[in-house]
């Protein structure tokens, strides 16, 4: 037990801390009639009849800033915001070059290189028709690009197309008095799965295809994918990139004397409302919707 005697300020302190006690004691009860009347008050907000007067922005003499188009530099690259060089890579000489960034404006330059459409790739066997008698079908197949037919039965292995048929059945007519069609499963040995392929209906891959012209030169039209490569007396040109949405070709076009190619960005001229297909060895064009042309009969 701790005696008082031993701690000469613990009385000092009791005795403060009883005095600072009593004086609180005493001053809240002479203002406890001042905050009784304090809290009867009604307490609101007035409102003044006049209403301020709006306080108005400071104009900017100066106006909002503008930012300037850029200016091509001294080594030909015009250089805007975010504008990388674009990076392409060649497969035969497995290197990487860099070129001036794409021109994506609304007016295409002129490159010698017209962009008519973009369409799926054709699957590399097509279902023309068949021939024979009931329990003994033949089916009539045509590859793309390639002149002939291709007669098979069931258990026919294609040589070059990596394709086995498995199977060939009539399919319904599509109205009375019209012939029926016929329908092939073919396995696919490079993909592992098997193709439903229709001799009414065109069989394409997921896979995009730019149709191209010349304009000097070839007068054809011509058919790339993504790599091949289309030359001129002008100049050279390899499609760097397909794709269907938004539809635009990357293109990179090599000119004589020049050590790097120039990238360029095609958008197909032809009008909106219309598409290119293919039909046999045959270019036409049709509105979207309509059925695409069929393999020759």
């Amino acid at each position: 037990m701790i005696r008082w005697r031993q701690i000469p300020g613990a009385k000092l302190v009791c005795a403060g801390a009883a005095a600072a006690l009593m004086a609180s004691i005493g001053w809240t009860w002479r203002q406890a009639p001042q905050l009784r009347r304090l809290r009867s008050m009604p307490v609101g907000i007035r409102f003044s009849a006049e209403r301020a007067a709006p306080v108005q922005p400071r104009k900017n003499e100066a106006g909002p800033p503008v930012w300037t188009e850029p200016v091509p530099a001294a080594d030909g690259w015009t250089y805007d915001v975010f504008t990388p060089p674009e990076v392409y890579y060649d497969a035969a000489s497995q290197r990487f070059s860099v070129g001036p960034p794409a021109k994506r404006g609304k007016s295409e330059p002129a490159i010698g290189l017209e962009l008519l459409a973009i369409k799926p790739e054709p699957y590399r066997l097509q279902l023309a028709g068949y021939v024979g008698v009931p329990g003994e079908y033949v089916g009539a197949f045509v590859t793309p690009n390639r002149p002939g037919s291709i007669l098979a039965r069931p258990g026919h292995r294609f040589a070059g197309l990596g394709l086995i048929l498995r199977s060939l059945e009539l399919s319904r007519a599509p109205a009375p008095g019209l012939e029926p069609g016929v329908e092939a499963v073919v396995h696919d040995e490079i993909s592992g799965i098997d193709v439903t392929l229709e001799s009414r209906v065109r069989k394409f891959t997921d896979s995009p295809m730019a149709v191209v012209r010349v304009s000097s030169g070839d007068p054809g039209l011509r058919e790339l994918r993504t790599g091949d490569t289309i030359g001129s007396a002008a100049a050279a040109y390899r499609i760097e990139r397909i794709q269907f949405d938004p539809p635009e070709v990357l293109v990179s076009q090599q000119l004589p004397g020049r050590a790097e190619p120039e990238m360029h960005v095609l958008h197909p001229s032809a009008g909106i409302d219309e598409q290119i297909s293919l039909s046999g060895d045959r270019l036409a064009v049709g509105r979207p919707g309509a059925a695409m042309a069929s393999v020759a009969k």
